[in-house]
């Protein structure tokens, strides 16, 4: 599916969802030109634990007599794809009796982190036994025939475990981002660009787009879910507007920002209160609505093919729902699969026959999956005949124990837990 009509079709979704009519579309405001600049920001947007096993592409390491742990910054080629690791930038931590002793971080590039320049720490905020680096990184990205100059700081903040049973992390902080002010529903917002793909520059690939603080707290809320972050590569929704960057530069010093429609905001989902409503046109070319529903319970299921926990357990969902159907209960289907021919193989061979949406699109980016913020594959979302949200779960036991109750009469057994996602 090309580009213009993957958008295209997001776009339908995101205004059926929200109930706005063509007409409304039709009478959206002019495009508005964005500028950003180099700033100081800080910005915190990775947060994993330190691994004791020496990453891909470590060809040598130090030596070091304390406890070992390994971690790395998020880095990519300029058309990598979203599970390339190639050109990630490795460190490796020493600690001795809990606390950070000393650091090595590969800045040069090359695997070897023995030959680069030394690290040297800081005191962090907030622990006495935490410790900071800077890690000052430069490559050349070549995008469409065009070298750029990339240039990161990146603060890495190393937490100590506890000893027991917590173990050591560390947080990702960018030092600069491109900052900016964008104008939502009248009201100018500060807003952050953000390279999720890590490759240094910006454009429709995964995960880069933009941050708004819609609060006006001064922080950005870096959740690819959160409702002030737009991704760049496929229309959102932010307030009672639904836009798409018409136009970025790489290197994000300016993005033209299109309204394409006025919509009510919808709220998130919460337990009790009517469930998002939606309607797409699944993999057969049907119609879907979940307002098609109405009396009956209907499992809102979020799912992919490459998600382990859930292909594992699929046998188990699948008898679920072979209990419950005479009981009038459906299951339609929402994939976070970017590869059509995978996400119908799996279906075939499955014989999965439930209704299923698929945008072709990241997580992130799915309008369903935002309208629900649903972060993991495998997150059900249990809908009553009055079409009120009654349950969220990320495990077929926890499904069926909620459907056994509402149906004594056809008990679940025991089952494994689907996901709680990989994202």
């Amino acid at each position: 599916m090309s580009p213009n009509r993957v958008a295209s079709t997001l776009l339908s979704v995101l205004v059926a969802a929200s109930g706005t009519t063509a007409a409304q579309v039709a009478g959206h405001p002019p495009s508005q030109r964005v500028t950003f600049e180099r700033s100081i920001t800080n910005l915190e947007y990775s947060a994993r634990e330190l691994r004791p096993l020496k990453p891909e592409g470590v060809t040598r390491v130090p030596r070091a007599s304390g406890e070992i742990g390994y971690g790395t910054i998020v880095r990519r080629l300029p058309g990598e794809g979203a599970r390339t690791t190639d050109h990630f930038v490795a460190f490796m931590v020493e600690h001795v009796l809990g606390v950070p002793a000393r650091a090595w971080c590969d800045t040069n590039l090359d695997g070897d982190l023995t030959n680069d320049p030394p690290v040297s720490f800081s005191a962090y905020p907030g622990n006495e036994n935490s410790r900071a680096f800077l890690a000052d990184l430069h490559w050349i990205a070549r995008r469409d025939g065009r070298d750029y100059p990339i240039a990161w700081k990146v603060r890495v903040v190393l937490e100590p475990g506890d000893g027991v049973g917590t173990p050591p992390i560390y947080r990702l902080q960018m030092v600069y981002a491109m900052l900016g002010t964008v104008t939502l529903d009248g009201k100018p917002h500060r807003a952050v660009l953000y390279d999720g793909s890590g490759d240094g520059l910006y454009s429709k690939d995964f995960f880069d787009g933009l941050f708004v603080d819609l609060d006006d707290d001064r922080h950005f809320d870096i959740d690819p879910m959160s409702p002030g972050f737009g991704p760049i590569g496929a229309p959102f929704q932010m307030g009672s507007g639904i836009y798409e960057v018409a136009s970025i530069d790489p290197e994000g010093r300016e993005l033209t920002l299109r309204e394409t429609a006025t919509v009510t905001p919808a709220d998130p989902p919460r337990i009790g209160a009517p469930a998002p409503s939606f309607s797409f046109k699944d993999t057969a070319g049907r119609e879907i609505r979940l307002s098609d529903y109405r009396g009956r319970y209907v499992v809102v299921l979020f799912w992919a093919s490459w998600c382990g926990n859930f292909t594992s357990d699929i046998g188990a969902l699948k008898a679920l729902e072979m209990r419950y159907r005479p009981r009038g209960v459906a299951i339609v289907g929402i994939s976070y699969d970017t590869d059509r021919q995978a996400m119908e193989a799996f279906r075939a061979r499955e014989r999965l026959t439930w209704p299923t949406s698929f945008s072709g699109r990241m997580f992130w980016e799915d309008p369903i999956g935002r309208l629900y913020q649903a972060k993991a594959a495998g997150t059900a979302y249990l809908v009553d005949p009055e079409g009120r949200l009654r349950g969220i779960d990320g495990y077929v036991e926890k499904l069926g124990a909620r459907l056994a109750g509402i149906f004594p009469g056809a008990s679940a057994t025991s089952h494994r837990a689907v996901a709680h996602g990989t994202h």
